[in-house]
């Protein structure tokens, strides 16, 4: 049997989408972990903000609490830069995932027409063949029956 094109082509086109579908799926999975460290680092901070000013004398008295508000100004500030990035990546990703997609339906849709059409002619043969010998059976037929002159 010969191999269909169309068929590996469809084949070769859905491997292209799964790999961008899972690209996608670890850009968002990063995503995810970079807003979950943004909403420590701000529950840390509100928690911070929440103590009694007794509770923070000692840090002020020796500047720590700046250096500790610088921190979380610079790890802030890191981790937009990161989700920024990740989410132009996830941008490009999603385009990419688009076109694979539409590619991918494409080569199916080509595979499924051509495989009706291999079947509609192969329906036509068979039929075909099936006149033919009928012609042939008919005609064998009709020689074997005696002439009357009729």
């Amino acid at each position: 049997m010969t191999r269909d094109p169309t068929a590996e082509l469809a084949r070769l086109t859905a491997l292209v989408r799964d790999a961008e579908a899972a690209r996608m799926r670890r850009l968002t999975e990063e995503e995810t972990r970079i807003r979950a460290d943004l909403a420590a680092l701000d529950a840390v901070r509100r928690e911070a903000q929440a103590l009694p000013a007794d509770a923070l004398a000692a840090p002020r008295s020796v500047g720590a609490d700046m250096l500790w508000q610088a921190w979380i100004g610079r790890r802030r500030e890191d981790l937009q830069i990161r989700l920024a990035r990740i989410l132009a990546r996830k941008g490009a990703a999603m385009r990419g995932l688009q076109v694979a997609h539409g590619r991918c339906e494409a080569a199916e849709s080509l595979h499924e027409r051509a495989r009706s059409a291999r079947t509609e002619g192969q329906e036509k043969a068979q039929i075909a063949q099936q006149q033919s010998l009928f012609s042939l059976l008919r005609g064998s037929a009709a020689a074997r029956l005696p002439d009357d002159g009729c």
